[in-house]
């Protein structure tokens, strides 16, 4: 069985673009059941040191029921726009990232890559498509 990255991750868009606020911006709920993992990724067109990422859980795929994770801030910091934040094996079932943005800031689209059990490539939550290849040991030439 080949273990390449996209046999052993399903990556998943859980949110578009936001055009400059400073209003959060909440991903899709992920379904985690089944993995041990999940990575959420995302680029801020701002650098400031009030832009985050935070990860919140569920045991309901319900949005008023989201709490924060301890510990699961990450700053973008005052010269890195991208920002990406783990969480492994999370106590409840359901999460999702949430982008506060205390300047004014567009908000690339985010990304949930869940990992630890086979992977393969995933409708996104969001509209648009996902394409993805993998090549095993190509020849150099023309790509």
């Amino acid at each position: 069985m080949a273990r390449n990255f996209l046999s052993r991750v399903v990556l998943k868009k859980v949110k578009d673009h936001s055009t400059a606020a400073t209003s959060d911006v909440e991903s899709d709920i992920v379904d985690t059941a089944g993995y041990e993992g999940v990575v959420f990724f995302t680029s801020l067109g701002t650098a400031n040191a009030t832009n985050l990422v935070k990860v919140q859980q569920s045991a309901t795929n319900a949005t008023d029921n989201m709490t924060d994770l301890e510990g699961t801030s990450v700053t973008s910091g005052s010269s890195d726009e991208d920002v990406i934040v783990e969480v492994h094996k999370p106590a409840k079932r359901y999460v999702r990232a949430v982008v506060k943005r205390g300047a004014s800031s567009t908000c690339e689209s985010v990304w949930a890559a869940l990992y630890g059990k086979g992977g393969s490539i995933s409708a996104n939550s969001v509209t648009g498509t996902q394409v993805a290849e993998v090549h095993r040991s190509p020849a150099e030439g023309t790509a």
